[in-house]
């Protein structure tokens, strides 16, 4: 049983959000947790009370975890050295099923306790753009409205949602509304490109600007986009093979 009362304001609704993932309770008679920033993450009970050093939010959610694991012992000091300044996890929100808010909150909660100060949503057409009604339809896309309290409540935990976006391939469900985007598909799961660099162009800036985002940065996809541009546009090579000339068609 813990007592929050002594906690600095912003960690206390994190920390009320996540007691049941380790086992705890909270109650004024408990035990009191103090917290403040140092320069490292500690750990430290005398048998009468808990001292968190942490040197970002996070880490502080990770002192948690480390608490539950020691909690047994009548004394201890534990303390960790994390040596990387971004530590995340890329959630893919696109293929099998689009996490809903309950099991996303959920999954902050677990990844908060091992230290995470980064989530990244791998979102292909499963969020919202402005003027875009079928991109995402039926599809489980988040609503701006959505994307903005999954950001929020992150971050409580000093976790940082980053946006992902596929930009020119793996747009095969987008592509089932063929007459809607018939002019910017080429092949397959492939933009056509000119036509479809304005579509990119509002896609990155819906993502940037939606005001559900406050990453710093976004992570924008142009890989494998096998066949791009073989079959709105031919390629044709000539191969040169002595005196004579074969056209291939690519």
């Amino acid at each position: 049983i813990l007592n929050l009362s002594v906690l600095p304001s912003d960690l206390i609704f994190g920390t009320k959000q996540i007691l049941d993932l380790i086992g705890f309770t909270e109650n004024e008679g408990g035990i009191p947790i103090h917290a403040e920033q140092a320069s490292t993450l500690s750990v430290q009970f005398d048998g009468n009370e808990i001292s968190i050093r942490y040197r970002r939010k996070n880490e502080f959610f990770r002192a948690l975890n480390l608490l539950k694991r020691y909690g047994t012992q009548k004394t201890f000091f534990v303390e960790e050295h994390c040596i990387a300044d971004e530590f995340g996890v890329m959630l893919d929100c696109s293929r099998n099923a689009v996490r809903n808010l309950t099991h996303l909150k959920e999954f902050i909660g677990y990844i908060a306790l091992e230290g995470y100060n980064q989530l990244q949503l791998y979102t292909e057409d499963t969020y919202e753009i402005q003027g875009e009604p079928y991109f995402g339809y039926l599809r489980g896309r988040y609503t701006q409205d959505e994307l903005c309290e999954i950001v929020n409540y992150a971050d409580n935990f000093g976790i940082e949602v980053v946006p992902c976006i596929q930009t020119l391939a793996h747009l095969n469900q987008l592509f089932r509304w063929s007459s809607q985007y018939e002019k910017i598909h080429d092949i397959d799961d492939i933009l056509f490109n000119p036509v479809g660099v304005v579509f990119v162009q509002s896609v990155s800036r819906t993502s940037r600007t939606v005001g559900s985002y406050h990453a710093t940065e976004v992570f924008v996809f142009t890989a494998e986009t096998f066949g791009n541009r073989t079959e709105r546009h031919k390629l044709y090579i000539v191969l040169m093979c002595g005196d004579t000339k074969m056209r291939r068609s690519f």
